[in-house]
């Protein structure tokens, strides 16, 4: 109904964003993540925080399975 509880994803590399999914619910399909990391990269932040309902009430925040694939 759009009312539920919302978080929204974030993925940074080196500081600067690379990813995002804005205001995902229970009922949205997990978004894949597909970063290439360069020798020169330093900093790979994930951040999870509240969505656009201004509430953290009921929020839970996961990154599934991540992973680095070193080559």
């Amino acid at each position: 109904d759009g009312t539920g509880p919302r978080a929204s994803f974030y993925v940074l590399l080196d500081g600067s964003e690379v990813f995002s999914a804005v205001d995902m619910s229970a009922q949205d399909a997990p978004r894949p993540i597909d970063i290439k990391l360069n020798s020169w990269n330093r900093y790979l932040t994930l951040v999870a925080t509240q969505g656009t309902d201004n509430s953290t009430d009921n929020d839970l925040c996961l990154f599934a399975k991540p992973a680095i694939n070193l080559e």
